[in-house]
């Protein structure tokens, strides 16, 4: 992946902003950098974006490009504003949240067909997905509330950055509903970032990105 700085320029020399990310074992990928600046093109600004070059194993590469919703720059923008057909947008237009701190967070599912297509999923939407999980950073425990739309074997799994599981709050047989699971992290547990992953019938289908900062002892070690 590669952007440009915040002032719309592309470091054509180095590496700098340029990178590469391999997924762990459960699919899981995060990046931490800047927003992107926008830059001329001919007469109009292209809206700040991120360029991805996704190669699955085995497969041909695919290159695009994530944009921001909101970005006032994409309704003129001859490839971010395409919402039909092989180039359509619409699921590469994100959402970004204030996490709080001034950090702004959204999250882009890439799926992968067993052909090796690249697209984005939907697969939750009509099989289960995780509503909310708050507060978010937490320091003690973790609210979670799920749905299942079939009858199904539910796991909701918690994993690391590494893709090791960490914890499981859920594994049984689930009828239609909404349910509401509390993530307590063991006592060992490291500060850091965190997947709840949701399965249904062994297939994940869903996961939400949390935070975990435990409170120092004012007393110390």
């Amino acid at each position: 992946m590669w952007h440009a700085n915040n002032a719309g320029e592309y470091d054509n020399d180095g590496y700098h902003l340029r990178g590469k990310v391999t997924t762990n074992a459960q699919g899981f990928y995060s990046i931490e950098t800047i927003k992107p600046g926008k830059y001329l093109n001919g007469a109009q600004y292209r809206p700040s974006h991120i360029h991805f070059k996704i190669t699955p194993p085995n497969f041909p590469t695919v290159t695009t490009q994530l944009y921001f919703a909101g970005d006032t720059s994409i309704e003129q923008d001859a490839a971010a504003s395409i919402t039909t057909g092989p180039y359509d947008a619409t699921h590469r237009i994100i959402e970004l949240t204030d996490d709080g701190t001034g950090v702004l967070e959204g999250t882009w599912d890439i799926a992968v067909s067993g052909e090796g297509i690249v697209g984005s999923s939907d697969i939750h939407l009509d099989k289960g997905i995780i509503y909310a999980a708050n507060p978010n950073p937490f320091t003690k425990e973790l609210a979670i509330n799920f749905g299942v739309f079939q009858a199904s074997e539910v796991s909701l799994l918690v994993f690391d950055m590494q893709g090791r599981e960490v914890a499981t709050l859920e594994r049984q047989h689930r009828t239609p509903e909404k349910y509401n699971a509390t993530w307590i992290p063991d006592a060992k547990l490291p500060n850091g970032y965190y997947f709840i992953a949701l399965k249904i019938n062994a297939i994940q289908v869903h996961y939400l990105k949390v935070k975990f900062e435990r409170q120092a002892s004012p007393y110390g070690q």
